[in-house]
């Protein structure tokens, strides 16, 4: 009985152990801006929870069943995370560049 509350869970450390690490790259990234970027973080962080509720709001009325929003949040993730390995090879290509040029 316990075991359904695992998702739960994992779901709940998960998404609290991002918030320090994603901050801390931010403020290696933009050192003269960083509480512009933290704060347009967060802000974006509150679209993404306002979009997936307004999602849910439309796909389940609409009769399209919870289905549906797993197969959003699937492509959302899949969209993110192409996005997030571009940016990281974006930076080990300038890091990298950076060593050649020194």
């Amino acid at each position: 009985t316990i075991i359904k509350y695992l998702p739960f869970f994992i779901w709940g450390a998960m998404g609290w152990a991002s918030g320090a690490p994603q901050q801390h790259i931010l403020l290696s990234y933009q050192p003269k801006h960083g509480s512009a970027a933290v704060a347009l973080n967060s802000s974006i962080n509150y679209l993404g929870s306002s979009v997936g509720a307004t999602l849910g709001g439309v796909v389940i009325p609409l009769g399209m069943g919870t289905m549906a929003l797993i197969y959003f949040a699937i492509i959302s993730m899949i969209i993110s995370l192409c996005l997030q390995f571009y940016s990281m090879r974006n930076n080990v290509f300038k890091i990298a560049t950076t060593k050649k040029a020194v």
